[in-house]
């Protein structure tokens, strides 16, 4: 949350504003629904960065003559120097202030520079030699968002400022491009076609180039930006032809783009690693040179050959496989020789030991999450119940073997996929020393596993099993046990039902229940806490059920990870 001093300072402001007679109804609606964001918003880097903006444009609007409303945003034609350091001065502190003026002075410029934070203009549309002087002292990221007329002197001036600088508009002389390339730093610039004339006017700059909008590169643009030494990043290019990839592979500098496919080793030499998250085919050649480099590495290919395992075994950073689902035998036992982190999140079949025990001991501390997992040996399974954080499985039957492996676990245990579980499976999950999950359960009949999946759940816990339809009367009982909120599938409820369920103490939720009779209806209104029915069918006719229900809209339930 704001502190409530800066919420009220601003806002009894608002009041004598709305008295005003150039503030209309808009100006009095978007206040309020400010006002709304600021109070409820939470107290996270998002939460602050939401906050940030909104209270920057209600200190802009405020008590400034001209006032300028679109239907998209709140903005301002000029601030006053006081608005200008009073925005400068508001807490939380974001990544950039938001500036939303359309023109600006020489004076308010000097004010803004002096800023720590990054500065943002969203619809400054000219940037005038004096003012970009001015904000050239700037030190931290200056974005000029839709700044369309750039004069050649403003461009020198810019390119003195200290910190990245990022120019949205599209179309940028050649001269101006010229003068830009003087800037030391971070160069963003949103040109899309990036042409010869374009290439020429920046082949001087040394810094970081990033053209983020940019989506393709041809053969004679690429030999030209080949020859910087700086920094070369077009995230938008997804492939380069043979050509192309040929003129970059004797660059200069870094390369970083957000290729599908690589084939030229060359090429990759000069790739950074950002670049491969999205690489889902590489030749054995070009993978060497990737794994050759000791730093993280991401990939996207969708299976791993045993002749690119042999490559990927000899990287030494941290490996991450992130759509691989498919790895013959032999590629699993080579992979468990990799030195570095490794993980693969989306395997569906597991039969190495090896490489089981590999992905434990490298676990996140948000546990082994293996939510693909199909198929998995028993071996591999000893494997990984030795993960010394939590353990989530994707299969979606458990044998009596595998219970007895699971049945050693220590710390949290995940299975949202199993629908079913036999008796002799339930009795030996029930025996887990960690929390056990299982939100895809439909059925539930044992209840000593019943008792193991509400346990450990406090009063902020959540016992979510909003598949279940089919339980007995005892496990139910269990259940109610819970002393946080339970979330159950059931799609009616017998006053028997009703009973267990009124001994429970927290936050009740039936997403799914259509119809409840009179008789349940009033046994359940004895329940303490809040209750959910967002998909009944008639309303309660029990005025003390009535005072508990809690009105929400019908989402699909999903389950959170633990």
């Amino acid at each position: 949350m704001l502190p409530s001093a800066i919420v009220d300072r601003v806002f009894s402001v608002a009041v004598q504003e709305l008295a005003t007679e150039h503030c209309g109804t808009l100006v009095q609606s978007r206040i309020m629904i400010i006002r709304m964001i600021l109070q409820r918003c939470p107290g996270d880097m998002k939460g602050a960065m939401m906050c940030r903006t909104y209270l920057q444009l209600v200190l802009a609007v405020l008590a400034v003559s001209g006032v300028v409303f679109g239907d998209e945003a709140l903005r301002v034609r000029q601030l006053t120097p006081q608005q200008a350091r009073e925005i400068l001065q508001v807490q939380p502190r974001a990544v950039s202030d938001v500036i939303p003026v359309e023109t600006l002075s020489v004076e308010i410029a000097a004010i803004l520079a002096s800023n720590e934070m990054g500065l943002e203009f969203p619809w400054l549309t000219e940037v005038t030699p004096d003012v970009a002087r001015a904000l050239s002292a700037h030190r931290a990221k200056l974005v000029l968002h839709g700044a369309t007329k750039v004069q050649l002197q403003a461009a020198v001036e810019l390119a003195k400022h200290a910190g990245p600088l990022q120019l949205q508009h599209e179309r940028l002389s050649a001269d101006v491009l010229l003068a830009l390339s003087a800037h030391r730093k971070t160069l963003e610039l949103g040109i899309s076609d990036v042409t010869v004339e374009v290439a020429r006017a920046l082949e001087t700059f040394d810094g970081v180039l990033d053209l983020w909008r940019a989506d393709r590169l041809e053969r004679t643009v690429a030999e030209i930006l080949a020859r910087r030494r700086g920094i070369l990043r077009m995230k938008n290019v997804t492939a380069l032809d043979d050509d192309a990839a040929a003129a970059l592979a004797g660059a200069a500098g870094q390369l970083q783009f957000s290729l599908t496919r690589l084939s030229h080793a060359g090429l990759a030499a000069r790739l950074s690693t950002d670049s491969c998250h999205e690489l889902c085919e590489v030749t054995p050649a070009a993978l060497e040179q990737l794994t050759a480099k000791s730093e993280d590495l991401w990939l996207s290919l969708d299976s791993i050959s045993d002749e690119q395992a042999v490559i990927l075994a000899k990287h030494r950073g941290r490996l991450t496989l992130k759509k691989t689902r498919s790895v013959s035998a032999v590629a699993e036992d080579l992979l468990a020789l990799h030195e570095g982190p490794l993980q693969i999140p989306d395997l569906q079949r597991l039969q190495s030991a090896g490489l089981a025990r590999k992905l434990a001991r490298h676990a996140s501390t948000g546990g082994l999450r293996l939510q693909r997992l199909e198929d998995i040996s028993q071996a591999a399974l000893r494997g990984l119940v030795e993960v010394k954080e939590g353990l989530v499985l994707g299969i979606s039957e458990v044998t009596v073997e595998q219970a007895e492996v699971l049945q050693r676990r220590q710390r949290w245990l995940s299975l949202p996929e199993v629908r079913r579980v036999s008796p002799e499976v339930s009795r030996l999950l029930a025996q887990t020393e960690g929390v056990l999950w299982m939100w895809g359960l439909e059925d539930l009949s044992d209840e000593l596993l019943a008792v193991r999946l509400v346990r450990g759940c406090g009063r902020n816990g959540v016992a979510d099993l909003s598949r279940l339809t089919a339980v007995t009367p005892e496990c139910l009982a269990s259940l109610a046990t819970c002393e946080g909120k339970l979330r159950l599938g059931l799609t009616e409820l017998t006053a028997r039902q009703a009973e267990y369920l009124a001994r429970h103490i927290g936050t009740l939720e039936l997403p799914e229940l259509r119809g409840l009779t009179l008789e349940s209806e009033l046994v359940l209104a004895r329940h303490t806490g809040p209750v959910v029915l967002p998909v009944l069918q008639r309303p309660v006719q029990t005025a003390e059920l009535a005072a508990k229900l809690k009105t929400l809209r019908r989402v699909r339930v999903q389950p959170q990870l633990p």
